[in-house]
């Protein structure tokens, strides 16, 4: 009989697509979102699938979660507060991602679950002292996001040390891909620059753009966090996922526009405006050392920065002709 993952954030970009893989791998998903981040559209492929098991709900409910937590084996908590409603609603954000994610631990030790892996963020390192950054440097969180997942994340990993919780979390870096939301200015880039471009407007660069992030195709961050739930190994350690490159940040806008116009040798000059910068998220370098996931999960990114982008500027468009 195949086991039961409890899926938390299930109608979000990246654990919508987590889902995908572990019912692919035969596993069984109870999901739960309350639709404050994720979206309907991202899960209603799934509708009535034998393997698939959808409760809207909160994952402060705490009766919710316990009758859930009772019929599942493995745990991936992905629900979270993203980072504009953390600036606008801190307490919020401390609720929901820290405080929730506590009392998960709490149920998942005393059903004492095979695995407990969590969704953590690249976030927690603030402005890294080298580059790559690797899960031993030191943190310095610049966000009230970023304080609420390093709670969240230690708290995972006092359960594990002191009560025996096998638990993984997994420090996600600049993930995009299809089912993105563009709708906030502290969203993910990629998905951002593509909206704009395909509408013909000018892509907003916050900053010189010279900043870098490491763009992860989704597909790659869902099939590891995937073999996460089954690896061996892993318990009570922190792992990034993301591409290993770093990129510049104007680099990625001429890139988008250069596929969207179809003309590898555009100049991408007139189609970039650059604007102050933002109040948060301006930290100046980001790339993951990948080695310790290369090593525990045998993960190597399979999507190159631009192979990832036909693909999702493929799906934007598609959404606009469904529109």
């Amino acid at each position: 009989m195949s086991e039961t993952v409890l899926l938390t954030g299930v109608a979000g970009f990246i654990p919508s697509h987590v889902a995908d893989v572990l019912i692919d791998r035969g596993f069984r998903v109870l999901g739960v979102d309350d639709f404050s981040q994720g979206f309907r559209a991202n899960i209603s492929h799934l509708k009535g699938h034998p393997r698939f098991e959808f409760h809207e709900g909160d994952v402060r409910d705490e009766r919710l979660m316990e009758q859930l937590v009772a019929r599942a084996d493995c745990i991936v908590h992905a629900a979270v507060r993203g980072l504009a409603s953390s600036v606008e609603e801190p307490m919020v954000d401390l609720d929901v991602n820290t405080r929730a994610t506590l009392g998960l631990l709490r149920l998942a030790a005393k059903r004492k679950v095979r695995r407990f892996v969590y969704a953590s963020s690249a976030s927690v390192y603030g402005s890294p002292t080298k580059i790559p950054e690797s899960e031993s440097d030191c943190v310095g969180p610049m966000s009230p996001y970023a304080v609420s997942k390093l709670a969240a994340e230690q708290y995972c990993l006092v359960h594990h040390r002191v009560y025996g919780l096998p638990v993984v979390c997994l420090r996600y870096f600049n993930t995009y891909g299809p089912r993105q939301t563009p709708n906030s200015i502290y969203g993910g880039v990629v998905s951002i620059f593509i909206d704009r471009a395909l509408a013909g407007k000018p892509l907003l660069v916050f900053g010189d753009g010279a900043q870098t992030r490491d763009f992860g195709y989704v597909a790659d961050i869902a099939r590891a966090t995937g073999d996460a739930v089954t690896a061996s190994g892993v318990e009570g350690v922190v792992l990034n996922l993301g591409s290993g490159v770093e990129t510049s940040v104007t680099a990625l806008a001429a890139e988008i526009i250069s596929i969207v116009s179809g003309d590898p040798a555009v100049d991408p000059s007139s189609s970039i405006r650059y604007e102050a910068r933002r109040i948060v998220d301006n930290v100046a370098r980001r790339c993951a050392d990948i080695s310790r996931a290369g090593q525990l999960l045998d993960y190597r990114p399979l999507y190159a920065l631009r192979e990832g982008l036909r693909a999702t500027i493929e799906w934007f468009r598609g959404l606009k002709k469904d529109a």
